[in-house]
């Protein structure tokens, strides 16, 4: 499943992930600042960036800087991540 949204500046996007989810998060527009639960990095993702992430565990999103930020959100079970993106290896 598929969903787009927009931030504004100081707003966050949380999702919960099963142990059978994955996600693949593109940024469009606009800086944002993503951290996952049990995952010892955080990232920065600019327009054109994607990055995936496999639960279980919390994903928090976050604008960065003072414009909106756009963004793609898709989340499937582990077996169907594969699909997502040819550059999503989850």
């Amino acid at each position: 499943m598929k969903t787009t949204h927009t931030l504004i500046p100081g707003e966050y996007l949380s999702r919960q992930l099963s142990d059978q989810d994955a996600l693949e998060l593109v940024a469009e527009a606009g800086q944002l600042w993503v951290t996952m639960e049990g995952d010892a990095n955080d990232y920065v993702l600019t327009p054109g960036d994607r990055q995936c992430f496999q639960g279980p565990g919390l994903l928090l999103i976050e604008t960065l800087g003072q414009e909106n930020a756009n963004l793609q959100l898709a989340i499937e079970p582990r077996f169907a991540a594969k699909l997502l993106s040819n550059t999503c290896q989850v």
